[in-house]
């Protein structure tokens, strides 16, 4: 699913190059707003300064680390690009993590 995703992008290669011998530890179950959150922590900044520096409005940037994205607010490609190099993370990983929130936001609405 991620690879096609990717391919559908034009980043196959690119992520395919970074998926080998990585699976396991870019393939976890966590969603984006674990993902976010404890990143930002790790780097020791504000909500405020990382979407500054992400470039994304705080109130997008609030919805994402809380998990609450919403019915049409799933981030994009460029959104997710963007949030790789402002939490200093890899394209990979946060693709990942955003598919994650997906499904389990599907698995949600489904119940």
């Amino acid at each position: 699913m991620l690879l096609a995703l990717a391919e559908e992008h034009g980043i196959g290669e690119q992520v395919a190059g970074l998926l080998v011998g990585r699976r396991q530890s870019l393939l976890c179950n966590v969603p984006l707003s674990a993902l976010l959150t404890a990143r930002r922590s790790q780097i020791g900044i504000s909500r405020s300064s990382m979407a500054r520096r992400v470039g994304i409005a705080k109130s997008v940037l609030d919805d994402l680390e809380k998990g609450a994205p919403g019915v049409g607010k799933n981030p994009r490609l460029p959104t997710l690009r963007k949030l790789a190099v402002g939490y200093q993370l890899s394209l990979p990983q946060v693709l990942v993590a955003a598919i994650h929130s997906m499904e389990a936001a599907h698995r949600v609405r489904k119940n």
